[in-house]
């Protein structure tokens, strides 16, 4: 089964309103199972409780798509260095969203976006 492009991920997962709809597609994508099979049917009701929806989803170890980023991570064959990978989503996480710095954050001068 491919991935649902954002119009239908938006139907699969009951979002009406557009900005709550594109928030979450940012966070899961269009992977069916995680709805079902990773957060049991927890969608947030509204754009109001998206925060608290990431918190309890998504944030939370007791949830199993809290782990999924790091099993995409470690079954991808052309990923060769993790730690590069985790310091440039530190650096993403703090709110960096220059290249220049960024690249400089893992100790790697010279990563640029192609």
């Amino acid at each position: 089964m491919h991935a649902f492009d954002f119009r239908t991920a938006r139907r699969f997962w009951g979002l009406r309103d557009l900005t709550l709809a594109a928030k979450v597609f940012a966070i899961v994508g269009g992977t069916p199972a995680y709805r079902r099979e990773f957060v049991t049917d927890d969608a947030p009701a509204g754009l109001e409780d998206f925060d608290a929806w990431v918190a309890r989803t998504v944030l939370n170890p007791a949830v199993t798509l809290f782990r999924e980023a790091r099993y995409l991570l470690a079954e991808d064959p052309a990923i060769g260095h993790l730690g590069l990978y985790h310091s440039v989503l530190a650096a993403i996480a703090v709110g960096e969203d220059d290249p220049g710095p960024s690249s400089e954050r893992p100790g790697r001068r010279g990563i640029r976006r192609a």
